[in-house]
């Protein structure tokens, strides 16, 4: 059964040892802005804001959220969970939750520990990624039964339910997409160059 779809989309790095100073440069990490591309690219009249706490301090970025929320009827927030910010995001996907706001979890640590796991205890994560972002999101926002996206940890009631992710697809699929660098905020907070990060070597993308 087709769901009501999301108006906005919220993309929230918090600050972590992936936020790297590289020739006293700040670099911002390419996830959330390739999933945020993405949703533009395939959902035009979705709102797409990606956080980052380096560029914008919390009690800003709160202010946005409570802003954008005002404004559209349904809000998802992702956040990216890192070694090192997990609890500070598990603080802020509370606040968004007590708000009303829909959480989704990505993330290295949802990687490694699970999605499922990482939701059993903490009521307030709606979703959980155990696969391409980039591919996910625009799909839950478009409104698509859970069921039927691959590589979805989702709250149904008071279980948690996953799907079997779809293994033909890679992170290679990031190159198909030109970022969109307007939808960072702040963008000219702390400039530098941005790095796409694999396996701690860092490959220059674009300038910011």
């Amino acid at each position: 059964m087709a769901r009501q779809r999301y108006n906005a989309y919220i993309g929230i790095l918090p600050q972590s040892s992936l936020a790297r100073i590289i020739s006293e440069s700040y670099t911002t990490p390419l996830g959330q802005l390739v999933i945020g591309t993405a949703i533009k690219k395939k959902l035009p009249s979705t709102s797409v804001v990606v956080f980052d706490p380096v560029r914008t301090c919390y009690k800003e970025m709160w202010g946005k959220i409570q802003d954008i929320q005002s404004k559209h009827k349904k809000v998802l927030v992702g956040l990216s969970l890192l070694s090192g910010n997990t609890e500070i995001g598990f603080q802020l996907a509370k606040n968004c939750a007590d708000e009303g706001i829909d959480i989704i979890i990505g993330g290295s640590e949802t990687v490694g520990y699970g999605a499922a796991n990482i939701m059993k205890n903490r009521s307030y994560i709606k979703f959980g990624l155990d696969s391409l972002g980039e591919r996910i999101l625009p799909q839950i926002i478009n409104g698509k039964p859970f069921e039927e996206i691959p590589g979805l940890s989702y709250r149904s009631n008071e279980e948690i339910k996953q799907t079997q992710p779809d293994l033909k697809f890679s992170r290679i699929d990031w190159l198909d997409i030109g970022v969109d660098y307007s939808i960072l905020d702040n963008i000219g907070v702390n400039v530098g160059a941005t790095y796409l990060t694999v396996n701690d070597c860092f490959m220059p993308i674009n300038a910011v």
